[in-house]
């Protein structure tokens, strides 16, 4: 008997230790920093967009400036006609304006001339 409760601690101590190391390897992964501030720009996740089946549609709906954040990750937004609304913090992401970088420019390769190459 004795032998036996030695194997279920044992065992209950590397379930324990496993679901740690689960733990901090699936926090590890976890997407970036969603920290939002009143007056900062973001774009809201269209869920019903899978109805209208299409590669190249977005699912990133215009942006929109943050009014007030509330606990729990909740946006309070405004949404052109002074209406506001609140979404869920998992639903939004931080938007970035301006043009890319210089050094992010991709080189343009003239077919017709590799062809002939």
């Amino acid at each position: 008997m004795n032998a036996l409760e030695e194997l279920r601690n044992e065992a209950y101590t590397n379930s324990l230790i496993y679901k740690d190391k689960t733990k901090k390897w699936h926090d590890a992964r976890l997407k970036g920093n969603k920290d939002f501030k009143p007056g900062q720009k973001f774009l809201l996740f269209n869920s019903r967009m899978k109805l209208f089946l299409s590669k190249l549609n977005t699912h990133w709906y215009e942006p929109f400036v943050v009014k007030e954040i509330f606990p729990h990750g909740v946006i309070e937004f405004n949404k052109g006609d002074e209406t506001t609304f609140k979404v869920n913090g998992h639903r939004v992401k931080h938007y970035e304006e301006g043009m890319p970088r210089e050094d992010m420019e991709v080189e343009v390769v003239d077919l017709e001339a590799a062809a002939t190459m």
